[in-house]
């Protein structure tokens, strides 16, 4: 005769009850052994350089210590206080100890949502310019579908875009006739003038749209957000950047980069819950959209941005946690997180240089990246690496192959969880399992 837990642990599908036993004692003190946000106050403004100091941030991770994980540009790693504050949201929900579980916008998006008021204070916006999306990519397909335009208008955009910033312009091409342009970003760019003139000389009368990220999915470089938004100003061009790696990343303020729209994907660098993105649409812009999901307000265009978000139930929880996230990122400090990013993009570029036949594919830290660095080696096959490095020593990477015209390559993320430590490690494994140096 099972007793009740094991009974509910076989419901669940738990392999033991340590994860069952975890939950009860968060239900009966969400605080118990939980680092909390006090506890990241708690620890001092710190330096970019102090190791002692960054040890005690991954502490508040719930990454093993066994673990290096290095593809946040992929996926980020929610910290305890998200979980934590998720976690509680959920409990209170769902056995309704509040009358606003029944109500609106408990479980939606309001117009009264106070997240939107955050969210705008924390990228430097007006909460009537912010929409709340699941990630990057939907924010992206919002624009792109959106707006009006006429067969052999052009949207123009990098060689580097993520699918999810480069198919719905694409899909419209397809199905409505638009034009779609790229222009490529230097292998290896020098200056943000670089990248700059390229896209500048691109650019035609039938160009109406410039779509490109902030930071690329690709290398992880940067582009220079501001001087492309002022640019197509200039030339009454709409400027959309996929910034699904900037948030989080580097401080923002999207007043002072001066877009039309900005979609973002806070489950990476930000350490949000996976789910959540944010779409800001400049005063004025968000009445040039069509809803692509439309509700009951989809046409009441004086509301803002809270008609791209009127959508129906959504999982507050994970909003919830989203305000935990930024709540955080401030405590710790903003500033101290992006030049933690830097110091180690520099301390790494540093050390994968003495191996002969590296060369970066992004450019170095300030201006051309913050905290990543792809880095390409001396070989064209990378064959099953990453899979050794994952089985036998816990590191997960980022790895490409060459194709001829580049070789392989391997990208990193260098997230607060980071230490120099580790990055001696892998750039040790790099030399011995995969160059046999």
């Amino acid at each position: 005769m099972q007793d009740r837990r094991t009974f509910f642990a076989s419901l669940l599908g738990l392999g033991s009850l340590e994860l069952l036993t975890s939950l009860e004692r968060v239900s009966a003190d969400p605080q118990a052994e939980l680092p909390t946000l006090q506890a990241a106050s708690a620890l001092g403004q710190g330096k970019p350089h102090d190791e002692t100091y960054w040890r005690k941030v991954r502490e508040l991770f719930y990454v093993a210590d066994d673990v290096l994980f290095l593809n946040n540009g992929s996926l980020g790693l929610s910290h305890r206080a998200v979980v934590e504050a998720m976690y509680r949201h959920l409990l209170e929900s769902e056995t309704s100890r509040s009358r606003k579980y029944g109500e609106y916008p408990w479980w939606g998006y309001g117009p009264s949502l106070e997240i939107r008021r955050k969210v705008a204070a924390f990228v430097g916006a007006d909460p009537d310019e912010i929409a709340l999306t699941r990630n990057a990519t939907e924010g992206m397909n919002t624009v792109a579908a959106g707006l009006d335009l006429q067969a052999g208008d052009e949207v123009l955009m990098s060689n580097q875009e993520h699918p999810g910033g480069r198919s719905p312009w694409v899909q419209r091409a397809k199905r409505y006739g638009i034009t779609v342009k790229e222009f490529e970003v230097p292998a290896s760019p020098r200056s943000p003038a670089e990248i700059f003139e390229r896209l500048a000389k691109v650019i035609t009368p039938r160009t109406k749209v410039i779509s490109v990220s902030h930071i690329t999915t690709v290398t992880g470089g940067m582009l220079p957000a501001k001087e492309i938004a002022a640019l197509a100003r200039d030339r009454n061009v709409v400027s959309v950047f996929d910034g699904a790696h900037a948030i989080g990343q580097l401080p923002l303020n999207l007043h002072e980069i001066g877009c039309d729209y900005y979609a973002t994907s806070p489950h990476k660098w930000l350490f949000a819950p996976k789910g959540t993105g944010v779409l800001y649409c400049r005063k004025g812009m968000s009445e040039k959209l069509w809803c692509h999901t439309a509700s009951g307000t989809w046409d009441q265009r004086e509301l803002g941005c809270e008609r791209l978000t009127n959508i129906g139930t959504s999982n507050y929880s994970l909003l919830v946690g989203l305000l935990a996230a930024m709540e955080f990122q401030e405590r710790l400090g903003k500033d101290l997180i992006a030049e933690r990013g830097r110091y180690l993009n520099s301390y790494l570029r540093e050390e994968l240089k003495k191996i002969d036949g590296t060369w970066f594919m992004n450019g170095p830290p300030p201006d051309l990246s913050t905290s990543m660095v792809k880095v390409a080696l001396p070989i064209q096959k990378i064959g099953d690496f990453a899979g050794r490095m994952w089985q036998k020593h816990r590191i997960w990477l980022q790895v490409g192959d060459g194709d001829g015209k580049v070789p392989a390559s391997i990208r990193f993320s260098l997230p607060i969880y980071v230490g120099k430590a580790d990055l001696d490690r892998t750039i040790g494994l790099i030399r011995s399992d995969l160059l046999h140096l």
